[in-house]
């Protein structure tokens, strides 16, 4: 049990035996994820905890395959983590059936009530926690700015994973979103990687104007991929988090995926030195932020708005 390697003292390292072993259950690759875990480390080591000595990091990689990631859990667990990150509801899931009574903290991920993850966001119960979002909420904001920032376009394209178990709540916002704006929603389904030349190929003989990619955990993982696909295709887009306008995507607007993880650190700490899982409240995330990419923005034919350009959070490039 984690308690028997770290409870009490003044430190982290005080009442070890050895370090405790944290395993992340994640989505991506070392590529397109390994940034976002490195804030969780630099939390932790904020906290005091010294990577080799207090702590060390098991990490299971599942390379855009959501298939792959039941084996992954049970991979950690024969690794006999004491601990397990998540960052979707599908690797949740697998934790926790995986490992019943290893402690898990989501360092990002969507609706944990609704997804049947945690009995409550005051108090979760179970072995789980952390630092979820709520992705619902933000499909009609995506629409709206969608709507702003490509005024001509009025079939957009609209990205989704059907596999996920968020899919038919998030497509209900994009046709509510979409009539309160006047928008066409050309479903554009994406479930796996090997999908995604396909999907975007298809747009321009279905005549999209532009393009929403709505949050998925496969499409964090391949953001670089659809970043390219889309820029072949010449198609505007708007994309759910920074890591897209990083790679070269046009513009972005959501959590920050990177603050969380360090947040959860918080957590991941706690845990760590005794607190139940089931007893430490799940937080929302606080920092949201409108993204763009100046260099992609100029390649337009269509310049964006001055509107949204003076409201963005940061302008790359």
């Amino acid at each position: 049990m984690v308690a028997t390697v770290a409870i009490g003292g003044t430190g982290p390292a005080a009442s070890q035996r050895r370090p405790v072993r944290v395993g992340s259950l994640s989505i991506g690759s070392p590529t397109s994820h390994g940034a976002i875990l490195g804030e969780l480390r630099a939390g932790l080591a904020e906290l005091g905890w010294v990577e080799g000595r207090d702590v060390e990091y098991v990490y299971a990689w599942a390379e855009g395959r959501t298939d792959r990631i039941p084996a992954l859990a049970a991979s950690l667990v024969e690794q006999r983590v004491d601990l397990i990150v998540t960052g979707n509801p599908v690797a949740t899931r697998a934790a926790q059936l995986a490992a019943p009574s290893i402690p898990i903290v989501m360092g990002s991920g969507s609706d944990p009530v609704g997804n049947g993850l945690v009995a409550s966001l005051a108090r979760p119960g179970g072995n789980t926690t952390g630092m979820p979002n709520q992705a619902e909420a933000l499909v009609r904001k995506l629409l709206d700015l969608a709507r702003e920032a490509f005024p001509v376009a009025k079939r957009m394209a609209v990205m989704i994973n059907e596999t996920s178990p968020t899919a038919p709540t998030f497509w209900l916002e994009t046709e509510a979103a979409s009539r309160a704006s006047g928008l066409v929603p050309l479903r554009t389904v994406v479930r796996r990687p090997e999908e995604i030349d396909e999907a975007i190929g298809s747009l321009s003989a279905r005549r999209a104007d532009a393009l929403v990619v709505l949050p998925d955990p496969v499409y964090a993982a391949e953001h670089a991929a659809i970043v390219r696909r889309v820029a072949s295709a010449r198609l505007p887009a708007i994309y759910p988090f920074r890591e897209f306008v990083l790679a070269g995507g046009l513009l972005s607007y959501g959590h920050s995926i990177r603050d969380s993880y360090r947040r959860s650190a918080a957590h991941v700490d706690k845990i760590l030195k005794g607190t139940k899982p089931g007893d430490l409240p799940i937080e929302q995330p606080t920092r949201f932020e409108l993204v763009v990419n100046a260099r992609a923005a100029a390649n337009l034919a269509t310049p964006l708005p001055r509107a949204i350009l003076l409201r963005a959070d940061e302008v790359i490039g």
